[in-house]
């Protein structure tokens, strides 16, 4: 089993050691604690259950069994966090988790801790404006798997989109209406920046090109992003009146290099907290730029 979260139509946001999560589709608001965050941030679809439970155990510096990884998983599948549904073995299921803290499983009283993962639905218009933890700490709530009701954002403050706004051109310009097919290119700005750790070498370019290749995985798919939002925008904004459906967005990204950050104090993990630097490596900052998006539309 290789569980992979969900990464669509989310909004995150990180609050100490926890996770808020705000699912756009089903208007329900997720609190992830720290245990049940790195869970749900290793789940890529290629480690296992035992992969991600070592790493986990690494993590916070205590053991936590397998089992507790299965009840941390449930939690997230009922809450709609996963991409598929996971084939459990039949004891996980019936063990709540303070039945696995009776049983002594390592790691259950860090899951319980929190609650681990904590829903609630989103709250009237008038609610809608009280803060995001003052709408989290309410008594009301309910159970993941509850129907949802329609309504506002419970993150009135929060940006609509968990990828960087993009920065203003100097002279920007009216966005042009959808071409007669649909389709277009259209040029974008977006820089991005990702920060990564190599050994040192006495080939400094071989060093750079290292940086460029672990750095080039998650600036496309923060590019991705990008060309997303801006799709709607720049494509088939009006698509009633232009009779426009949207099937494809892509994108052109440029490489512009990277450079020793001496500054760093410690190295980027993926999934996991930073860690600091050896004494064999060295930092880098590798730039992305975003320079086209193009959006392919049908007629309908």
């Amino acid at each position: 089993m290789f569980p992979r979260a969900r990464r669509h139509h989310l909004i995150v946001q990180e609050l100490d050691r926890e996770l808020l999560v705000y699912d756009e589709e089903r208007h329900r608001a997720h609190r992830l604690n720290e245990s049940s965050s790195l869970v749900w941030r290793l789940c890529d679809g290629e480690r296992s259950i035992d992969d991600i439970t070592r790493l986990v155990t690494a993590a916070l510096d205590a053991p936590m069994d397998r089992e507790v990884v299965w009840l941390v998983l449930a939690r997230l599948e009922e809450a709609h966090l996963l991409d598929q549904a996971l084939l459990r073995p039949p004891a996980i299921g019936a063990i709540s988790r303070r039945e696995a803290i009776a049983m002594g499983l390592a790691g259950a009283a860090a899951l319980l801790e929190g609650c681990g993962v904590d829903s609630v639905t989103a709250p009237s218009p008038r609610a809608a404006s009280a803060p995001v933890d003052s709408a989290l700490s309410s008594s009301a709530r309910v159970s993941p798997m509850a129907d949802p009701s329609p309504g506002p954002s419970p993150f009135p403050s929060l940006e609509p989109s968990p990828s960087p706004s993009p920065s203003p051109s100097p002279s920007p310009s009216p966005s042009p209406p959808p071409p007669a097919n649909c389709e277009g290119d259209h040029p974008a700005s977006q820089a991005i920046n990702k920060k990564t750790c190599v050994q040192k070498k006495s080939n400094k370019d071989a060093e750079k090109k290292t940086a460029e290749n672990q750095t080039q995985g998650d600036a496309k798919e923060e590019a991705q992003g990008f060309a997303d939002q801006e799709c709607k925008k720049l494509n088939c904004g009006d698509e009633k009146k232009a009779n426009c459906v949207r099937k494809g967005v892509g994108y052109k990204l440029r490489f512009d290099g990277c450079t020793v950050d001496a500054a760093a104090t410690t190295c980027p993990v993926p999934s996991l907290p930073p860690r600091p630097i050896g004494a064999n490596e060295v930092a880098y900052t590798c730039t992305w730029t975003v320079v086209q998006i193009s959006c392919t539309c049908k007629q309908s």
